[in-house]
C-alpha cells in the first residue's frame, strides 16, 4: 500500500507505492478519479514533497532488508509533475 501521501500544489494527492516502486497522481473530480503513474521502477519509494512544479521522492529500499547485506546507497530524486 501507500508508504506517504502528499499534496501537490495542484491539489492533487501523490501516494508512494513501497512495493511497487511507483509513485502516482491521483486527481479527483467530484466522486472520480484519475491516477496517472509519474515515476515508476523506484526501490521502496516512502515520501516525497512538491516544490516548485517537482516531486522530490525518497527511497527506503526497505524490500531489500535482510535480503544483502548492504542496500547501498538511498537517493532523492526530482521529477516534474505532470502538468494536466
Amino acid at each position: 500500500g501507500p508508504a506517504g501521501l502528499r499534496r501537490t500544489p495542484a491539489g492533487r494527492i501523490s501516494p508512494a507505492g513501497t512495493r511497487a516502486g511507483l509513485v502516482h497522481e491521483v486527481h479527483f473530480n467530484g466522486d472520480a478519479a484519475k491516477i496517472t503513474v509519474v515515476r515508476s521502477g523506484l526501490q521502496g519509494p516512502t515520501s516525497m514533497t512538491a516544490v516548485n512544479g517537482k516531486l522530490y521522492i525518497t527511497e527506503a529500499k526497505i524490500n531489500e532488508y535482510g535480503k544483502v547485506r548492504n542496500v547501498g546507497p538511498f537517493y532523492v530524486y526530482e521529477q516534474a509533475l505532470p502538468t494536466h
